[in-house]
């Protein structure tokens, strides 16, 4: 059985947290909501020079889900909202960097956003997408966690090839399970 996972933070309503930096590694912000939770994090820049909302890292139902925080942001802000006759969803968060993801050096798999190290030359993998889960996207970025290119956007269910333009961090921004595999090369 694995170790775990320890969540300093802790809330049912809207909070700020500072984003902590990494030596050599992006700063990765792991969230945990119960069922009927719905948790969106949007990114911040405050200080002493400038405060500014910025966009939204990302948005979830119940379940954990995994975001890069741009390093741009200070502060992300952690926002339970209500859904129709509940109450605002209980959420756990931790900060983490990049270096403690999974790797693509083989089959890859999650049920919902996150983030996997990708470290080898260009290549064409096959991402599935198992269920109707509305939307995906698969953003690469850098390893400091600076934005590169958008590689997909595709609505579910789907079964497909992505192109892999080299290492950095893959995002993958999916709403349900889904599992990236790298093709052999012929």
């Amino acid at each position: 059985m694995g170790e775990k996972v320890k969540y300093p933070f802790r809330g049912w309503r809207t909070t700020v947290l500072e984003v902590p930096r990494y030596p050599n590694a992006a700063t990765i912000i792991e969230l945990r909501s119960g069922f009927l939770g719905y948790v969106r994090t949007t990114g911040i820049v405050d200080t002493a020079e400038r405060y500014q909302r910025g966009n939204i890292i990302g948005f979830f139902h119940s379940g954990t889900a995994r975001y890069v925080v741009d390093p741009e942001y200070t502060h992300v802000e952690v926002e339970a909202s209500v859904r129709s006759g509940s109450s605002p969803a209980r959420w756990r968060a931790r900060f983490l960097p990049s270096g403690e993801l999974k790797e693509l050096t083989g089959p890859v798999s999650g049920e919902q956003a996150d983030v996997v190290v990708y470290r080898g030359d260009p290549m064409t993998a096959t991402l599935e997408l198992h269920e109707k889960n509305k939307s995906c996207w698969v953003n690469q970025r850098g390893f400091d966690g600076r934005w590169t290119a958008q590689l997909l956007e595709t609505a579910a269910p789907f079964r497909g090839s992505i192109e892999i333009p080299g290492p950095g961090l893959l995002e993958i921004e999916s709403r349900g399970p889904w599992s990236l595999t790298p093709r052999s090369p012929s």
